[in-house]
């Protein structure tokens, strides 16, 4: 439960050997009723027992009416909450107890009261600091002052620092860590929010309440389904307001899967703008290693995706269906789908039937990151034509010897890597080819390639492509050597 009521977690029930002297702020109630109410009251709160802390708190005033700490405790919490009307009915009895016999403590909060009498709205943070210069060595100073910053003064950062303090006093203090995340959440530093939930959980694993602050953690860093488990947990130790919350987790993970859900609804319709529209600006898309599309890895940005995937995909293919969609709610913010891939080539007509998985990330509403999983072998087969390719229309002959700085496997690695790409384009077959004569004594032109082409359109489209463009911008410097100790030839097929 939140630290907006001052959670007084130094309970004498979770005390170490310090004694409650060495750990409270002095009271000058002399009822031992009273003050037995009064702690208990504390410890109702400690244990995100808000209705204990207020019937505790005034069962102790009732025992004992010049109770100032208990008024003081009541006045700090309702002006916590922006109850001013509500406190200025615990402010007036406190001022009215005569505080000659008042400790140094007790004086330092008759001066807060004092200041919120005249504006209910006053700032207790130079009170606060007088408090803690006071009681130095005294953990329930710097946890009032802490929480006293945090939600009245509403600076965050000093009550870090006087957070801070109280757990190197009471290093075992569960609650101390609970208020150290919820100002570390405000600061949006959310390693560190998690680090103090954690350790909370380590001190107080049996209470409800630090599953359900970890779970807010994780509901404020949109990781719903880590949500839900820690609100489940919490409201099944007695937290009931955790199922509410437990709920809206879920819906919000309902969220994730129907952004998931339009998507798809959008590929099915062959709506494009909004299968875009659901993508974050920065979306890292990632295609299956192996798979024809994933030389691009990782695409950014929703225009990479189009043109590396979906263009490819609408260029290169008769039709590609995405059938039998399911989809998970999974954890860290992510929805899985599984999936067919069914889809026809348009050169080879060769068709693909693969089961497929997509993990997809979502960060408040929007698509950031995608991976794909699927039968790579069916794709890269798809591209492939069992028949005889007929004969080529167009070639080009290049008679050579090597340069002296050009070795055989160079050149050979270049022509497969251009023949990778104008296979990708639909054109498995054509490209370029290299042969070595075979009589040992040829000492001139002993090297021949051809580039073969299916048409000569095929060829315009194949060398306007940009893929192939940027390969021959990579690799011309290495041909112009070659080019230089050639004799070459356009040729076509005589009918």
């Amino acid at each position: 439960m939140k630290t907006i009521l001052f959670s007084v977690a130094l309970i004498l029930g979770f005390l170490t050997p310090l004694s409650s002297q060495d750990i409270y702020l002095p009271v000058s109630s002399t009822s031992e009723t009273a003050k037995a109410e009064y702690f208990e009251a504390l410890q109702a709160i400690e244990n995100a027992d808000i209705p204990g802390f207020f019937d505790g708190m005034k069962a102790a005033v009732k025992t004992d009416p010049n109770f100032f700490m208990a008024y003081v405790n009541l006045a700090f919490s309702e002006t916590a909450f922006g109850q001013y009307e509500k406190a200025a009915a615990f402010i007036k009895p406190a001022l009215a107890i005569d505080p000659a016999d008042f400790n140094e403590c007790e004086r330092i909060h008759r001066q807060a009261l004092q200041a919120w009498e005249k504006d209910p709205k006053a700032d207790p943070a130079e009170y606060m600091e007088a408090l803690t210069a006071a009681y130095p060595n005294t953990p329930e100073a710097y946890d009032l002052a802490g929480r006293s910053a945090k939600w009245i003064s509403n600076d965050t950062k000093s009550s870090v620092g006087h957070t801070l303090r109280l757990l190197e006093l009471r290093p075992d203090f569960g609650g101390g860590y609970n208020t150290l995340g919820y100002n570390y959440l405000a600061l949006g530093e959310m390693d560190k929010a998690k680090a103090a939930f954690e350790k909370y959980i380590e001190l107080a694993p049996r209470e409800g309440n630090a599953y359900d602050s970890m779970a807010d953690y994780f509901m404020a860093n949109k990781e719903y389904a880590r949500s839900v488990e820690y609100y489940d947990k919490a409201a099944a130790m007695g937290m009931s307001n955790a199922t509410e919350r437990a709920d809206q987790a879920r819906a919000a993970m309902k969220g994730n899967v129907a952004v998931i859900d339009g998507l798809y609804q959008g590929f099915a319709k062959g709506d494009v703008p909004a299968v875009l529209a659901a993508m974050d600006a920065n979306i890292v898309w990632n295609e299956a290693e192996g798979f024809p599309y994933a030389d691009q890895n990782p695409y950014k940005g929703p225009e990479a995706v189009l043109n590396g995937v979906f263009g490819r995909i609408m260029a290169e293919w008769e039709y590609w269906n995405l059938t039998d969609i399911q989809l998970h709610d999974m954890s860290g913010n992510m929805v899985l789908a599984t999936l067919r891939y069914q889809a026809k080539h348009k050169t080879t007509g060769n068709v693909i039937d693969s089961q497929t998985a997509h993990l997809w990330t979502l960060w408040d509403g929007k698509i950031t990151a995608f991976q794909q999983f699927t039968d790579t072998k069916q794709a890269a087969e798809a591209y492939n034509n069992d028949q005889p390719p007929a004969p080529a229309v167009r070639k080009s002959i290049h008679l050579f010897d090597l340069p002296a700085d050009v070795t055989e496997a160079e050149w050979s690695a270049v022509l497969k890597d251009m023949n990778s790409t104008i296979a990708k384009m639909g054109y498995p077959g054509a490209g370029y080819f290299l042969y070595k004569t075979e009589k040992a004594d040829t000492k001139d032109y002993r090297y021949y390639f051809e580039g073969v082409w299916p048409s000569a359109e095929a060829y315009t489209k194949i060398h306007e492509d940009p893929a192939f463009k940027a390969l021959d911008e990579k690799y011309g410097p290495l041909y112009k050597k070659i080019q230089a100790l050639e004799i070459y030839r356009r040729v076509g097929l005589v009918e």
